[in-house]
């Protein structure tokens, strides 16, 4: 699945449904499109359940975006993060610096063996 960002405005929240591989190839355009919507004055949700791929790369955009909204992690908001999302969140210990919503059962009862 090719990658592609798409800016949805709710109820003065930003959401950005994110979909395909998040590697070194594409983050700069993911940056881009967070850097065009994010503002102190509002939280931005990243819809991620259609991520197929997600690599550390993937996690120092969401670093640099925490970073942006003064590290506060009520401001960046994951909906729906895929497996892989997760599994990488976790392996860097990045899911404990921001807000997780919307993890779908099938995917908290799966184990995510780190190899």
């Amino acid at each position: 699945m090719p990658f592609d960002v798409r800016t949805l405005y709710l109820d003065g929240c930003v959401e950005l449904a994110v979909s395909g591989e998040i590697d070194l190839s594409v983050s700069e355009r993911l940056w881009h499109a967070i850097e065009q919507v994010i503002s102190p004055d509002r939280p931005l949700m990243l819809d991620m359940h259609r991520v197929t791929f997600f690599d550390v790369s993937g996690v120092r955009v969401l670093l640099k975006a925490s970073q942006r909204l003064d590290g506060d992690p009520a401001r960046l908001i994951l909906r729906s993060p895929s497996p892989i999302v997760l599994r990488v969140l976790s392996a860097t210990a990045t899911n404990e610096a921001l807000i997780i919503q919307g993890v779908r059962d099938d995917v908290r009862r799966t184990k995510h063996r780190l190899t």
